[in-house]
C-alpha cells in the first residue's frame, strides 16, 4: 500500500510484494525495472564522483587565496603554505563528512 501526503507525494509502500512499485517496506529497487535500478546507479556514480572533488577543489581554493594574500602582503611563501594546509584539512574533513553521508544513506544496498 502506498501512502500519499496532502502534498501527493509518496510517504511510505508498505504491504507484500505484491503491493506496487516499491515491494516490500525498505527496499525501494526491488520491483524496479530495468531503467529504475539503471537511474539509481548513476545517481550514486554522480554522489561518488562530487566525493572525488571535494579534496582537490578544497586545497586549490586554499592554494589561490594563499598566493593572492602572499602577493599582496608580501609574505612569500608564508601564507599560501598556512592556507594550502587549511584547504587540505578543509578538504578532508569534508570528505569524511561526505563518506559518512554517503554511507549511511546506503547501508541498506
Amino acid at each position: 500500500m502506498i501512502i500519499f501526503k496532502e502534498d501527493g507525494l509518496p510517504v511510505s509502500v508498505t504491504g507484500t510484494k505484491d503491493s506496487g512499485p516499491g515491494g516490500i517496506k525498505g527496499n525501494p529497487e526491488k520491483g524496479m525495472g530495468k531503467k529504475g535500478r539503471l537511474d539509481a546507479d548513476f545517481k550514486r556514480l554522480a554522489e561518488l564522483s562530487s566525493l572525488g572533488l571535494m579534496l582537490p577543489s578544497s586545497i586549490a581554493i586554499g592554494l589561490f587565496f594563499g598566493y593572492i594574500l602572499d602577493r599582496l602582503f608580501g609574505t612569500h611563501p608564508w601564507l599560501i603554505i598556512v592556507f594550502f594546509l587549511f584547504g587540505v584539512a578543509s578538504g578532508l574533513f569534508s570528505l569524511l563528512k561526505g563518506i559518512n553521508k554517503y554511507l549511511d544513506k546506503n547501508k541498506d544496498i
